[in-house]
């Protein structure tokens, strides 16, 4: 689901992100099943996971990202590709199980 404001997306989804990537000003992925981890070699694999996160924000750009909503996922770390994102005005972290966070975060 989506809400359309003026060609501005906001979405729950990493495939409809994906297609309209320049248009999306957030994206909502409150405890969301999209990111298990389908990575073999991942000691998470089956689980919520950052790789996952990681690898989607490496091959998408986001130029008009202001909200990322990641809340209630147990993710151990934030992914370093979330740190490049340079209009996020909004990170939702929270009900989460943090271990690490990226040091770029405090540039």
């Amino acid at each position: 689901s989506q809400l359309r404001e003026k060609e501005m997306i906001i979405t729950r989804s990493l495939r409809e992100a994906s297609r309209q990537a320049s248009q999306v000003i957030g994206i909502d992925l409150s405890d969301s099943d999209e990111l298990r981890c389908v990575n073999l070699m991942c000691e998470h694999v089956g689980e919520r996971c950052a790789c996952r996160l990681a690898l989607w924000f490496h091959r998408h750009e986001f130029p008009r990202m202001r909200t990322l909503i990641l809340r209630g996922n147990d993710l151990r770390t934030v992914p370093e590709p979330i740190c490049q994102l340079q209009n996020l005005i909004e990170l939702d972290l929270s009900n989460n199980r943090l271990e690490e966070i990226p040091e770029s975060f405090a540039r």
